[in-house]
Parts: structure tokens; C-alpha cells; sequence
């Protein structure tokens, strides 16, 4: 009990010199230097989520859960359901990279940064997913209320894109971190990663047992209401997953230690629960397993070896990030745009292949220019007000121009 209390003492707030690798061999990571190996991931798991969704979308009309023959691409059924995996990484992405955030930052700078990160594309794919929406048929009354609360990340949906409720998550997770950032004497963020974790395991535990029961005896009402949304907002459901991103940051900002260790594979336990619950069909859950298990080692490998990474990549360190800077357009706009898109240009007539082809093209088409050019103007406004700097050249996707 003593190892633990002092595990969680330690102090969050030290300088990046002072990184260490796995089991206490160091590493030096100045403050400018990038993770190209987290870009990587990220546009994976972007398009994991993309293609679990593509193959689900439906050929006559925009229907984002099509079955059987209305299934607009059968050969992408391998990628349905597993490709949803992506959201749990990129939650335990998030547990790491917001942990790391904080190093050198006031609560006010870290609330700041992630206003200017989050919000720019939000709004302008919010917009996207409304147009084709509206092209689609829909009621633009409704829509607009969907965007207003897409816009401002309520808590309460329905939301204009069906990706968005992943960012209502990941916001109240950041307001979490910016209280512990505040009330740093009191707690750190190996606090914040046990009282996460823990408190979702707990109800992982709880949710698995009336998952047990509806398996046995039928239809469950607690087990339906422990799967509604509010659970999720309140990070009991995810808990684990940035809990975990947490504790790897821990352990290569202040060392390895055993305790770290076992609450990370206990945690993983609960994740790996959290995950086969919550997708249940037993032929796509193995997979889902092995690709989330694999993309934790691709995380600590991308830390461990950053210098590695970095060298291997620089003659091409402005594309790797661009791929970086994509997965977040791509993630917020591909589900409304593609679900629209595809019975589209299937009533044109053309063949399915084609369809496919080139509704991915638009789809990666408008992620790149919403990040190259309208993205990154906004966030140079909200830089300029936010922080009241002056205003410099406008910097373009990796190039300053």
C-alpha cells in the first residue's frame, strides 16, 4: 500500500529532458521533438473507423447500418465492425498525447491549445456533414439543431455526424485534465489515471455481468440502460483507455515501476472486456483484440524509438505529419459525406468498384483541403485571439506560406 501511495505522489509537471524509456533506461526528448510513429497510427485508426463504416453503407439510399443485399460493398465486410477498434485507440492516443500536453502548460494554456485543436475542424466538417445530409433529403430544421449542438459538444445529441459523440467523450476527459492541472498539489495525473481506471473497471465488472445474464435469461433493462450514452460521457465505459495512455506517459516521463505496470495490464484486462462487450460478435472480436493489443506496442514503440522514427523519416517529416494532421478531417468527415456519396453516384449508374473509388477520393479529397486550407486558417484566428499573439504568415498543412 505504501508503493502505491507513493506511486501516486509523484509529481506530473517535469520537464520533457527528463523522458525515460521502458524499465528505467533513459532517453532524451527535447520539446520539439514529434511522434511520428502516434501519426501513423492515427491515420489507421481514421481509417479503420472509415472503412467499418463503408461497410455498412448502404447502395440505394444513405443508410449507415445496411444489411444484406442493400449493403452497398459486401467484399468490405471483413472490415465491419473490426475497423471500429479504431475509436478505443485513439482513446488510449488521447490518454498519452493530452497527458504529455501538460508538461510546461497553465490550465488556462492547455484549455486554450485544445479549444484551437478541436474546434476549427469540428465546425467546418459539422458544416460538410450538414450539406450532404441536406442534399440526402433530410429536414434542414433538424439539421441545424444537430449542428448547433454538434458545434458546442453537448453532452446531449443528436448530433449531426455519428463519429461526433466520440469528441463529447474526449472533451469531458480533457476537462478532467484541466481540474487536475488546476488543483495539481492536490492531485496528479497518476491519480487522475487510477480514479479513471478503477472506477471503470468497476463498472465494466458490472456491466459484464448483466451482459452475462441478458446472454442467459433474455433482454436485460439495466443491461440497455448501462449501454446509453450518458455512461460514456462520464467516462465509465472508457475510462480504462485513457487511464492507460496515462499511465504510459507516466512511466516514460517518470520511470517504470512495477506498480505502473500492473495497473496498466489490469487495465488492459477491463479494456479488452469493455471491447468484446461492446461488439459482441465472437468472429470479429479476436481480431478487434489483436489489432488494439498491437496498436499499444506500435504506442510505446513509437516513444521508445522516437529518435529512430524521426531519423528514418527525415527526408519526409512534412508528410508523415500531414498524415497526422489528416486522420482528424478524415474521422469528422467521412461517415455523413460517404453515407450520402455512395447511393449518389450508384444512381449514375456506375459500377460498384467505381462508386467506391471515387467516393474515397472525395472523402479524402475534402479532409485534405478542410486541414490544408479553412482549418488551419481558423486556427490561426483562434491562435491570434486566444492568445493574443500577432499575426504571421499563415501556416498551410506542414509548410508556411
Amino acid at each position: 500500500m505504501t508503493k502505491v501511495l507513493l506511486f501516486l505522489k509523484l509529481p506530473v509537471r517535469t520537464s520533457l529532458a527528463t523522458v525515460r524509456v521502458w524499465r528505467g533506461t533513459r532517453g532524451r526528448m527535447s520539446s520539439k521533438e514529434h511522434l511520428y510513429g502516434l501519426d501513423l497510427l492515427r491515420i489507421v485508426a481514421a481509417i479503420l473507423v472509415l472503412l467499418n463504416h463503408f461497410a455498412l453503407f448502404g447502395w440505394a439510399t444513405p443508410n449507415g447500418a445496411a444489411q444484406g443485399d442493400a449493403v452497398a460493398f459486401a467484399y468490405l465486410e471483413p472490415f465491419a465492425v473490426v475497423g471500429a477498434i479504431g475509436v478505443e485507440i485513439f482513446f488510449v492516443i488521447s490518454g498519452f498525447v493530452i497527458a504529455l500536453s501538460t508538461i510546461n502548460a497553465t490550465p488556462s494554456q492547455f484549455l486554450r491549445h485544445r479549444i484551437i485543436r478541436v474546434f476549427p475542424a469540428l465546425w467546418i466538417c459539422g458544416f460538410v456533414a450538414l450539406a450532404a445530409r441536406a442534399a440526402g433529403g433530410e429536414e434542414m430544421t433538424t439539421l441545424a439543431m444537430d449542428y448547433a449542438r454538434s458545434a458546442v459538444l453537448s453532452p446531449i445529441g443528436p448530433y449531426i455526424d455519428g463519429v461526433i459523440w466520440t469528441l463529447v467523450v474526449e472533451a469531458v476527459f480533457y476537462g478532467v485534465i484541466f481540474l487536475a492541472m488546476v488543483f495539481h498539489k492536490l492531485i496528479t495525473l497518476e491519480w487522475v489515471a487510477l480514479i479513471l481506471g478503477l472506477s471503470s473497471s468497476l463498472f465494466i465488472t458490472v456491466f459484464l455481468y448483466f451482459y452475462a445474464m441478458s446472454l442467459t435469461y433474455g433482454e436485460s433493462d439495466i443491461y440497455d440502460l448501462l449501454r446509453r450514452f450518458p455512461f460514456k460521457v462520464v467516462l465509465l465505459r472508457h475510462g480504462v483507455f485513457f487511464a492507460i495512455g496515462i499511465l504510459i506517459y507516466s512511466i516514460f516521463q517518470k520511470g517504470f515501476t512495477r506498480e505502473k505496470a500492473a495497473y496498466i495490464a489490469a487495465f488492459c484486462v477491463f479494456g479488452l472486456i469493455e471491447i468484446a462487450i461492446s461488439y459482441g460478435a465472437a468472429e470479429k472480436v479476436v481480431p478487434m483484440l489483436l489489432i488494439w493489443l498491437f496498436a499499444l506496442v506500435v504506442i510505446i514503440a513509437s516513444v521508445r524509438h522516437a529518435r529512430a522514427i524521426q531519423e528514418f523519416f527525415h527526408t519526409s517529416h512534412n508528410s508523415v505529419r500531414n498524415l497526422g494532421r489528416l486522420s482528424y478531417p478524415l474521422y469528422l468527415s467521412h461517415y455523413s459525406l460517404g453515407m450520402v456519396l455512395v447511393p449518389l453516384l450508384a444512381g449514375l449508374g456506375l459500377a460498384r468498384i467505381n462508386v467506391l473509388a471515387l467516393s474515397l477520393f472525395i472523402v479524402f479529397a475534402t479532409s485534405w483541403t478542410v486541414m490544408y486550407w479553412p482549418e488551419a486558417m481558423m486556427q490561426r484566428y483562434l491562435r491570434t485571439v486566444l492568445f493574443r499573439v500577432k499575426r504571421g504568415p499563415v501556416e498551410l498543412a506542414g509548410r508556411v506560406s
